[in-house]
């Protein structure tokens, strides 16, 4: 079975072993180990997320934001209405600062994070991923 790439972590799992949530989200993991674990970008819908570049918080961003001087570019996301999480997850607007934890970081609930409301932009595609 092949996956669409837009389905590859994104919380869902499409595959029986679940693959598309675990290898999907390290499909540009850097297999040298140049980065540890915790600083590498998941590929959240099979795009891959860097690290913001000029941010006081680490925000993993789809590359084309990330060296904008403005946190708040950075966590620009596909929908004007969805924010973006530090691990670089989008969610509605709406759901930050509502006392769930939304972001699988939970940087949605912490007061005083750089960057405000969503603002749309990005783009998508992808093949597929295949193995699963």
């Amino acid at each position: 079975m092949c996956v669409d790439l837009r389905m590859a972590c994104d919380g869902r799992e499409q595959c029986d072993d679940g693959s598309d949530e675990i290898d999907g989200c390290n499909i540009y993991a850097d297999p040298g180990g140049e980065g540890e674990e915790e600083e590498r970008c998941p590929s959240w819908n099979g795009r891959k997320h860097v690290p913001c570049l000029n941010s006081t918080v680490r925000v993993c961003t789809l590359e084309e934001l990330a060296s904008s001087s403005d946190v708040a570019v950075c966590r620009t996301c596909d929908s004007p209405d969805e924010w973006r999480c530090n691990d670089g997850f989008c969610i509605p607007s709406r759901h930050r600062l509502n006392g769930l934890r939304d972001c699988p970081d939970g940087s949605d609930e912490k007061h005083g994070e750089e960057g405000g409301g969503g603002n749309g932009g990005g783009g998508g595609g992808g093949s597929g991923l295949g193995g699963c």
